[in-house]
């Protein structure tokens, strides 16, 4: 199971690459079954839906949920790969095992954000809001 888990790893890391929104290591047809899109936007609470693709954000892929504070932040689980957002907030992770269920999230988001479950051929909108009161 450990070597399995480890080749999938290595298979999305070859994959992701820098998690541009352009150029991956999977193409052809049914690649984009086995890949997650995305953007990272920037907003506040006077504008939830709007925003401004937020660049140089890392996003994570997960195996389980995440957040950025409360007592699941004391041992957080580990992302399985990671990626930087590009100039227009876009990142994107390929190589990924259709059907199977990948949690994204931004780690490094300025203000509270909230991950997302997200199956390869979705396409997710992370919002990082600025002045949000966390719950906790």
């Amino acid at each position: 199971m450990t070597a399995l888990l480890a080749a999938g790893v290595a298979t999305v890391i070859a994959g992701c690459g820098s998690a541009s929104p352009t150029g991956s290591a999977t193409s052809g047809p049914g690649s984009a079954a086995r890949t997650i899109t995305g953007v990272v936007v920037q907003t506040d609470s006077h504008h939830p839906h709007g925003g401004t693709p937020a660049a140089g954000v890392k996003v994570g892929l997960y195996l389980q949920p995440t957040h950025a504070g409360g007592p699941i932040s004391i041992d957080p689980p580990k992302p399985i790969v990671t990626g930087v957002t590009d100039g227009h907030g876009a990142f994107r992770f390929s190589g990924l095992r259709a059907g199977k269920r990948y949690f994204v999230f931004a780690l490094g988001a300025k203000g509270y954000t909230i991950g997302h479950w997200e199956r390869p051929g979705q396409h997710v909108r992370l919002s990082a809001c600025s002045d949000c009161v966390m719950p906790l």
